[in-house]
């Protein structure tokens, strides 16, 4: 991959008068050698073939100056190939002097350069570093001993976060045993809650079965699912007292209505009964989690110093412009993902389709959608920016760095003693919803209250991701009892995924119109680093070689 830097000369606004103009242009280039086991070699453009006027003459002559020289003196070539004419042709029009000095001695037309290839001895420059690698993966990815000092900004949020783990002072999880029943005052969604720092979609959908189960409200079996108000006298078990925020969850979302279809487009109802549960367990967010967002936001902000660090040492503000580049892209694409997935509300849809999947699917598929857009901002970062000059290893440290922020925000203590101790009774009721067994579970309750136990378990054991497990032994105790569920009409696994599935669909259904309309070598293998290959023996042709480039007018 090649990349440009344009040079401007003179100034736009004053038009020289009619005359001869030195001008000359002191550059330092690395990394452009070629090495073989004999000679080490240079295969350079000397015009570059874009220039949009003709050159009359072109001159080349390639000094060398070891530790015993005061001042430079022509290289003793091995051998000099020169090329002339357009780019891909081998013409030789050019004369050579006996010190190895290049001169072309036609005109050179519009699009037509001078490409040269020497070769010397490798004794004349054994004592210069080996090139530096130029393939993509040892760039990105292979650090140097020069460019070690990158890996000191991973390491640093690592003992960053560390840090902040003991300051923080962890409290000690609570001895995790098996519960035999639901705690006392704690909704599904509650325990859920506690368990992921977040009160999704799956969370309501068990608080709305947790309501069925305490009779306040009914669920038909269908396609798509029915849920209707329930009197207090209807139905043969009692119904059970319910809080102020269950009562107002209901009211947001029956309205005057008696029943309500659930689909997965967007309800209004439905986001605001979503709302009202939500609200009920941030309200005791404080109580439950540590507040770690501070640290995890200054941590995502050191990151910025692996840049910082690459620019001041090694690419000079390359590597910050490359970090800005692909971090655009990034947003970009997620923007668009967001916009499009909200303006046509595919939200349920996405979610429909990912909770086919088991969640170790559904795991992989966020992962790979995650990191393909970020690997698709690299490819387009690495299109435009010369990557070349970005320092060893830049990308694998900037990876780490990613990583041990990510790791590191997992070593923070998440829980205050309150969620540690409600974290075990959530996972001390999850190992029993997850291993009871029938015999277990008619020791411990008599026959006239199993069906009462099982459904009131069900929407516990979907809040904690055992609903198959549970519905599935449900199913089978009623089949074997000849039993029959009091306040489910059906308690198969299929139609509580589905209800569940409709319900977190509804929740990530997005409200119509989220925005407004208004807004080659020979004798050798090379080793070295140059991209340019071998120009010598006929190798190589016009255009060829590192350098070139070309010129055009203000």
């Amino acid at each position: 991959m090649k990349f440009s830097l344009d040079i401007r000369i003179g100034d736009k606004d004053i038009l020289l008068s009619p005359g001869r103009y030195g001008y000359v242009i002191s550059y330092t280039v690395r990394n452009h050698l070629s090495r073989f086991p004999e000679w080490d070699e240079l295969y350079w453009n000397v015009t570059g073939n874009d220039w949009e006027f003709p050159i009359e003459q072109a001159r080349f002559a390639l000094l060398f100056r070891d530790a015993a020289d005061s001042v430079p003196r022509p290289l003793p070539a091995r051998s000099v190939d020169v090329y002339t004419g357009k780019k891909g042709e081998k013409k030789q029009n050019f004369r050579k002097t006996a010190d190895g000095v290049v001169t072309t001695t036609t005109p050179l037309a519009a699009r037509e350069g001078l490409s040269v290839a020497y070769t010397w001895p490798r004794s004349l420059t054994a004592d210069i570093p080996e090139p530096r690698e130029d393939s993509l993966w040892h760039i990105l990815f292979m650090p140097s001993s020069a460019t070690l000092a990158l890996w000191a900004v991973p390491l640093w949020l690592l003992i960053y976060f560390f840090l902040g783990r003991l300051l923080m002072k962890p409290v000690p999880m609570p001895e995790i045993i098996p519960l035999f029943d639901a705690p006392e005052g704690l909704s599904p969604g509650k325990l859920r809650y506690v368990v992921r720092r977040k009160y999704d979609g799956t969370a309501f959908a068990a608080d709305l079965l947790h309501l069925v189960t305490k009779g306040a409200v009914s669920l038909r079996k269908g396609e798509p699912p029915v849920l209707a108000k329930r009197d207090k006298e209807e139905g043969g078990r009692r119904r059970q007292p319910l809080d102020a925020e269950e009562r107002k969850a209901l009211t947001r979302l029956f309205g005057k209505e008696q029943s309500v279809v659930l689909t997965s487009g967007y309800r209004e109802n439905v986001k605001k009964a979503h709302a009202v549960l939500a609200e009920r367990c941030t309200q005791e967010k404080e109580a439950l989690l540590r507040p770690t967002r501070l640290v995890s936001i200054l941590g995502a902000i050191q990151v910025l110093l692996l840049p910082l660090v690459a620019d001041l040492l090694y690419s000079y503000g390359l590597a910050s412009i490359f970090l800005v580049h692909i971090g655009i892209v990034y947003c970009v694409l997620v923007f668009t993902f967001w916009y499009l997935v909200n303006s046509l509300h595919l939200g349920w849809l996405v979610w429909r389709i990912l909770d086919c999947f088991p969640a170790s699917v559904q795991f992989a598929a966020s992962f790979i959608l995650i990191s393909g857009a970020f690997f698709y901002a690299l490819a387009t970062g690495l299109m435009v920016n010369p990557y070349v000059y970005l320092p060893d290893g830049y990308l694998s440290a900037l990876c780490a760095c990613l990583l041990a922020w990510w790791a590191g925000r997992r070593l923070l203590p998440q829980r205050t003693l309150e969620g540690q101790k409600r974290l075990a009774w959530a996972k001390g009721l999850a190992m029993y919803l997850g291993t009871a067994e029938r015999e277990r579970f008619a020791a411990l309750y008599p026959p006239e209250d199993s069906v009462e136990r099982f459904e009131k378990l069900l929407p516990y054991a979907l809040a904690l991701d055992k609903g198959k497990t549970w519905a599935n032994r449900f199913e089978r105790y009623l089949e074997e009892t000849q039993g029959k569920a009091e306040v489910f009409e059906s308690t198969s696994w299929r139609e509580v995924r589905s209800f569940r599935s409709v319900a977190v669909g509804a929740t990530y259904a997005a409200a119509p119109r989220v925005f407004s309309s208004d807004s080659s070598s020979s004798g050798g293998t090379s080793s070295g680093g140059s991209t340019s290959g071998s120009g010598s023996s006929g190798g190589g042709s016009a255009g060829g070689g590192a350098g070139g480039g070309g010129g055009r007018g203000w």
